[in-house]
């Protein structure tokens, strides 16, 4: 299994890089390295397997990197195209195809990976990367589609662990994006 992980990592690294990807100057660094740094923590305090979680985090966003719309069916379809017969692949794709709207009914490791994309949101610049990248758009209308971000990711952190690791972080986000209503 390692294999297969090295080489994933190495074609996403490249792919997620390449200049023709919107967010290549900072995704890798400040949304993959987060969320597999969250991802492997939140693995070893629910008791899941790692390998199995680092192979979904290299492949969660896949079909955006590829600039794909409706990433999240279409990067378990990419994924299901990449991966070689593999013990829990079944699994693998599923996380894939539901980390965007996880459930309670859900497995663990979706729950999980749900969680680990949203927090690193919380815990890295992906907020401010947010601004960054669109100077074109009306700031207030930059700060309050921050905020519908936050609340959305919020509500995909089912796992408690998950939830205790951002709440702060979370408030942080709604506070500095909300408080320019308030000079209104």
């Amino acid at each position: 299994m390692r294999k297969t992980i090295e080489e994933i990592k190495a074609q996403v690294q490249k792919e997620c890089t390449d200049t023709s990807f919107k967010h290549h100057k900072w995704y890798w660094e400040h949304h993959l390295m987060p969320m597999m740094w969250i991802a492997l923590k939140l693995a070893d305090e629910v008791g899941v397997d790692r390998e199995l979680i680092e192979l979904v985090v290299y492949l969660h966003d896949i079909a955006k990197i590829r600039g794909l719309d409706d990433h999240a069916s279409e990067g378990a379809r990419i994924a299901d195209e990449m991966l070689p017969e593999i013990p829990k692949r079944d699994l693998i794709i599923k996380c894939i195809a539901l980390h965007n709207k996880p459930s309670e009914n859900d497995p663990v490791e979706v729950q999980l990976i749900a969680a680990a994309d949203a927090v690193s949101h919380f815990l890295s610049p992906f907020f401010e990367i947010y601004i960054w990248e669109n100077p074109e758009r009306d700031f207030n209308w930059l700060c309050e589609s921050n905020i519908l971000k936050a609340e959305k990711d919020w509500k995909r952190i089912l796992l408690p662990e998950a939830r205790e690791m951002a709440r702060e972080a979370y408030q942080d986000v709604i506070k500095r994006y909300e408080v320019q209503k308030q000079w209104q």
